[in-house]
């Protein structure tokens, strides 16, 4: 089964005018991968998929989600979410509904990991 995926450009761009500026001009002196990347990204398509449906590097890809999350372009991954809470988890506030505020953050999918993340 093949994936088709359209994306309007235009719309992503139009959405983030601040941090975007400059966004624009590195990724265009670079030949414009991260613009290409830019609305794939948004729409939730995994790096492997945005490789091969815009034909370059899986390592480009990487990098420029990357570089978007650190703009504010696109949300944090998967990775960076987990370990954000790790840390918080090591470091719990005293008031109870922050800390019940961060226990409810975390998906039942984290509890069934690797108990070692708990020792």
């Amino acid at each position: 089964m093949e994936r088709r995926f359209t994306v309007d450009i235009n719309a992503s761009l139009d959405s983030r005018p601040g941090a975007l500026r400059h966004a624009v001009a590195v990724s265009l002196r670079q030949g414009g991968t991260m613009l290409k990347v830019l609305p794939f990204a948004e729409s939730g398509v995994s790096p492997r998929e945005i490789a091969e449906v815009l034909g370059i590097s899986y390592q480009s890809v990487v990098s420029s989600e990357k570089h978007l999350r650190r703009w504010g372009l696109i949300p944090e991954s998967r990775v960076q979410r987990t370990r954000r809470l790790l840390s918080e988890l090591t470091n719990l506030p005293d008031n109870f509904e922050a800390r019940q505020g961060i226990l409810d953050a975390i998906s039942f999918q984290f509890y069934l990991g690797p108990i070692r993340i708990f020792l």
